[in-house]
């Protein structure tokens, strides 16, 4: 749990691994952010030209995506971490859950696990279940037909709903982090 009632325990055990392994050196710290940031901008190539098959606008949009001024606060604030892990979590995510999709075989297991570390990084990877079903409306080659709703959607969404309902109220006592909280009747 954060100082402000989030659940991301995988950001927070990077920064653990990082005082175990560096100390209190910042700039490895932020090393340790640059290098997520990096890592997210390859994976967002490599998804790019898989759901476009163009190389140049995948190398453009991950040139993009390397340089927007965005990062600067990520690399900079080292208390930033959560937004560069979960991207290379979810981008891992995305793409894992695409390769399963065109094999077709099983349930997509590092899909799922991806997509729970990004989950554990940042509540912003719910997201992930809507996009997969976004891009299937978006592109017919993509469409999920019965069997993989069954053996990819649901599963998806199984893990979100576990991670919302059962794993964070039972690690934080409760919801946690309500934006809407302070509105209403008392």
């Amino acid at each position: 749990r954060t100082p402000f009632g989030y659940f991301r325990p995988l950001c927070m055990a990077t920064f653990l691994a990082d005082l175990r392994l560096w100390g209190l050196s910042p700039a490895l710290f932020h090393l340790t952010n640059l290098t997520f940031i990096a890592l997210s901008g390859v994976l967002l190539v490599l998804v790019i030209r898989r759901f476009t098959r163009d190389p140049r606008l995948a190398g453009l949009a991950g040139l993009l995506f390397a340089i927007h001024p965005y990062h600067v606060e990520n690399a900079a604030w080292v208390a930033g971490r959560a937004d560069p892990l979960f991207t290379l979590f979810f981008l891992g995510a995305l793409l894992a859950y695409d390769r399963w999709r065109s094999a077709g075989r099983g349930v997509p297991l590092l899909a799922l696990l991806l997509f729970e570390a990004a989950l554990l990084a940042k509540e912003a990877a719910i997201s992930l279940p809507p996009l997969l079903l976004l891009i299937g409306l978006c592109d017919r080659g993509r469409r999920p037909g019965a069997a993989e709703l069954s053996r990819g959607t649901l599963p998806i969404l199984g893990v979100a709903l576990a991670h919302f309902l059962l794993l964070r109220p039972a690690a934080l006592g409760g919801p946690g982090f309500a934006p809407l909280s302070g509105f209403g009747t008392h």
